[in-house]
């Protein structure tokens, strides 16, 4: 049985389909994905200098910064090992390994905090990757996370009709790319039940959920 969507082709043509809109100040994609990175920079900043983030499902890593990999410890976790290889050209000396999020080689109480960056959507035990991000977090530690709002009318038409179209091999209106489908409700509900603290908002017309709590 298969725990999360294996679909390489998607997952890296995805990414630097990404990658390349982020440098595109007219592209909409590229907008939104900025959006995402900066809810991201702004939780990161909160913490103390020094303090050892690790990007759980890190794909490119993009919402790092020059001036965030001086300030921080940034580690980079990823399933799909052209995804590392990609992170330790672009980021020399930097952390970066092939792993299992289900299953993490980190010990207990490793990281001040933790990023899930457009990640949680694409396992299909959501709550085994959680429990396995409680572990190796620090008490007090924070966890971010962003992913699609299934509840956004507006997602469901670019997903459903856009991307059915327009999308290539990028369409993640197909069942086995995204099998959990987030809506703020069984997001908050599902963190809930491991962390405190939990702020929960929307961005981009609620296209995307944008959360953070804290390891009690």
């Amino acid at each position: 049985m298969k725990r999360f969507s294996d679909q390489k082709e998607y997952y890296l043509k995805h990414l630097k389909k990404q990658r390349k809109a982020m440098k595109n100040p007219f592209s909409i994609l590229g907008r939104h994905h900025n959006n995402l990175d900066s809810f991201i920079q702004k939780e990161v900043n909160s913490l103390p200098k020094d303090s050892h983030i690790l990007d759980a499902g890190c794909g490119l890593s993009a919402w790092t910064t020059n001036a965030l990999r001086k300030k921080f410890i940034i580690s980079g976790v990823d399933g799909e090992p052209d995804a590392i290889s990609a992170c330790k050209i672009l980021y020399k000396n930097q952390d970066y390994q092939i792993g299992d999020l289900y299953n993490l080689k980190y010990k207990n109480n490793t990281f001040d905090a933790i990023v899930m960056r457009e990640v949680i959507e694409h396992f299909i035990f959501p709550e085994k990757a959680v429990k396995e991000i409680y572990r190796i977090l620090k008490p007090g530690g924070k966890i971010i996370i962003t992913t699609p709002n299934y509840d956004s009318l507006p997602l469901h038409f670019i997903e459903n009709t856009y991307n059915r179209f327009f999308g290539g091999t990028c369409k993640p209106y197909k069942h086995e790319v995204h099998p959990s489908k987030f809506k703020p409700s069984s997001l908050t509900k599902l963190i809930n039940k491991y962390f405190t603290s939990v702020k929960l908002s929307t961005i981009d017309m609620g296209i995307s959920q944008t959360l953070s709590a804290i390891k009690a």
